[in-house]
């Protein structure tokens, strides 16, 4: 990973070098607290990025402000040049209220814990960017939000999730790291013999 750029030194780290660094630590540390939400559901970083941060802020520039943060266009795609942006919070507020905006497993159950910790409907709407009656809908245990613009068809059969293959491939880089069964199927949100089938390399589309 190459690092001299003069952006970290003397305790002193610029906006970019920390929006660079932050970006790297969602998507590959799963100690990371918001891992879950971009590395834990296949969000990844392009290794030109992740390799240096001179290719960083070659192709992202210096931030407009300081209101300014890194902003993935489109919600489920990586960070890489072609998906990402300088923005504020308010654009980014209205770009994850577009009608693309799908909610996995985790961030339902992100949003109930949320829920029960008395988090309001509408905070917790602005923060997963959809509407106040997506997140009532969740309150009320209706399965009603599903059927909006910004549904995602979770298949709730016991032990069974909608994985993708790079998900799979985290999972078994997470097995040879030594990490146990349960402690990765509660990161991913499956069973533990979803887990099992993975490590034998077996399918778990069942």
């Amino acid at each position: 990973m190459t690092v001299k750029h003069g952006d970290a030194h003397r305790g002193l780290i610029s906006g970019e070098y920390s929006a660079w660094a932050h970006a790297i630590a969602r998507c590959t540390n799963p100690k990371n607290k918001d891992f879950h939400r971009y590395g834990g559901r296949g969000i990844s970083i392009c290794q030109r990025w992740r390799d240096s941060y001179e290719c960083f802020l070659s192709d992202m520039g210096r931030k407009p402000s300081s209101k300014h943060s890194i902003e993935r266009i489109h919600n489920n795609g990586d960070y890489e040049p072609s998906n990402c942006r300088w923005a504020t919070h308010l654009e980014q507020c209205t770009n994850r209220k577009n009608p693309t905006r799908k909610l996995t497993d985790l961030d339902v159950k992100e949003i109930e814990t949320r829920l029960r910790n008395k988090e309001t409907q509408n905070s917790i709407a602005t923060r997963f960017g959809v509407s106040q009656a997506i997140i009532s809908a969740i309150n009320n245990h209706r399965r009603r939000w599903r059927n909006t613009p910004d549904r995602r068809r979770i298949n709730r059969r016991r032990g069974y999730s909608k994985l993708t293959n790079l998900q799979a491939g985290k999972i078994r880089d997470l097995l040879r790291d030594g990490q146990s069964h349960s402690s990765i199927a509660a990161l991913f949100g499956v069973s533990r013999p979803t887990i099992s089938l993975i490590a034998e390399n077996k399918t778990w589309r069942q």
